[in-house]
């Protein structure tokens, strides 16, 4: 049977436990404080970014603590890590390089291996359309901690966006695997099973990025997609809270509507839905299916066309 489910992309970079998307930078994590809560806004993505940064506050904190009374008193001279970091918060959103590179080339100054600064550097070249920059920060962080799970799950987004699914997919297979209680790479890596119809993997993943708090639509609509091609009724409860978030999304409306028809047969409800998607707008390429749907519910289509 041919498939007209629509799988939209997620992929988010991780910010130091905020998640990120497009330019949208919040320098989160246990230094930095942020109003409002997000769906990577939970205990265990923060848990995620506490543990790939402890050791290195833990050293700093320890080398700050030794020598003598001078290296002291040079130390409190400089600016605050805080203060710091707060200022990198803002300064990722300005159009001005050099105020981004002088505050982040401050705080290597103080710990060469800060991996806020060295993130939070790489998200603003990636923000700005230079991927190939990004990534060999990405990669030099690595070299020095192989194992943290952040740092893979930024280099396979940006695999990803090269167009290197097999690459991409490798490095949210390491990202989750450092860290197993990682949503957000769990929904990436989820989400490009799903792109190559491998739904049994896609649902797995994304069933530990939707019980991890990670409730994006995108998420949610591919969470039910892959829930769908086992016809499972759960998909319906998933299209809802999807449809809860983003009303307005045709991506999901459309595919709520094949279930509807297709595995539900509510044809009034998804009639009702059609509709809907009609004066929203119907996804690109899916006018033929759409009306296919329409000529099942009157009645006039096939079993041969029904997906």
């Amino acid at each position: 049977m041919k498939k007209l489910y629509i799988i939209s992309i997620y992929i988010f970079l991780f910010h130091q436990g905020v998640m990120i998307s497009g330019c949208a930078t919040r320098l989160g994590g246990k230094n930095s404080t942020s109003s409002g809560n997000t769906a990577s806004d939970s205990s265990e993505d923060r848990k995620s970014s506490d543990d790939n940064n402890s050791e290195d506050d833990k050293s700093s904190d320890q080398r700050r603590a030794g020598g003598d009374s001078s290296t002291k008193a040079n130390d409190e001279s400089l600016p605050q890590k805080k203060d710091l970091y707060d200022s990198l918060q803002i300064t990722l959103g300005s159009d001005d390089e050099s105020v981004v590179e002088k505050t982040v080339a401050t705080l290597l100054s103080q710990d060469q291996g800060d991996t806020k600064a060295l993130n939070a550097l790489a998200l603003y070249h990636y923000s700005r359309g230079r991927e190939s920059l990004a990534k060999m920060i990405f990669k030099t962080m690595l070299e020095k901690d192989p194992k943290n799970a952040v740092v893979h799950n930024n280099l396979g987004v940006i695999y990803s966006k090269e167009g290197e699914p097999r690459l991409a997919v490798e490095s949210f297979r390491k990202a989750v695997s450092f860290n197993p209680n990682y949503p957000i790479a769990h929904a990436n890596l989820g989400s490009l099973f799903a792109v190559g119809r491998d739904y049994g993997k896609a649902r797995h993943f994304l069933e530990v990025a939707y019980k991890g708090g990670v409730k994006d639509v995108t998420v949610l609509n591919n969470y039910a997609v892959s829930l769908m091609e086992d016809g499972s009724s759960q998909a319906e409860n998933i299209y809802k809270e999807a449809l809860q978030i983003g009303a307005s999304d045709s991506i999901v409306s459309f595919n709520y509507a094949l279930y509807l028809t297709y595995i539900k047969k509510d044809f009034k409800e998804a009639s009702t839905l059609i509709d809907k998607i009609r004066f929203m707008g119907i996804p690109p390429n899916k006018k033929q299916a759409l009306i296919k749907m329409e000529e099942t519910i009157s009645g006039k289509g096939s079993d041969e066309n029904k997906r």
